[in-house]
């Protein structure tokens, strides 16, 4: 995460501010009709390390993380560019996204269900390498499938529904 530390940066404008109206010298203070901007900004223990931070990326992403004691991110809120949300809980176990939701054991196994607009909806059962072992759907004009796959991601069974 590309967030710098701006607690005295951000401690220096709050102050510069605040002696700027107190003195009646407003129009010098760094802020516009109370707005202070940043491009990032992170809340730190005791002992300095980040437990959560906002800002926005270089690849365009805007998030708020909270992290652990070890700086492990246990939840996040982001948009993408394109203005989509993610949530993700507890690092990568749980991201939710408009039409998706994904579930991530500890060992990477993965458990996703997709819904694509007016096209059709979907489960994925994933091994940890992130190839489908097990896919069902059921497609926009009715038919319904399943797959299972070897860890190749070759399908050795598959069922697909008479529309």
């Amino acid at each position: 995460m590309q967030i710098r530390r701006c607690f005295l940066p951000m401690a220096i404008v709050l102050a510069a501010a605040v002696a700027g109206q107190s003195s009646g010298g407003g129009s010098d203070a760094p802020s516009q009709n109370g707005i202070i901007q940043a491009s990032g900004f992170e809340v730190v223990d005791p002992e300095g390390r980040v437990r959560v931070a906002l800002g926005h990326r270089k690849d365009g992403v805007t998030l708020i993380a909270m992290f652990d004691a070890n700086g492990k991110a246990q939840l996040s809120l982001a948009t993408r560019p394109d203005g989509t949300p993610i949530i993700k809980l507890d690092g990568n176990r749980l991201v939710m996204m408009p039409n998706c939701v994904a579930l991530t054991g500890n060992d990477g196994t993965s458990v996703g269900m997709t819904l694509v607009p007016n096209s059709i909806a979907g489960i994925s059962i994933m091994d940890r390498n992130k190839l489908t072992r097990i896919g069902m759907a059921l497609e926009a004009d009715g038919a319904a499938s399943i797959v299972v796959s070897e860890e190749n991601g070759s399908p050795v069974w598959r069922r697909t529904s008479k529309k």
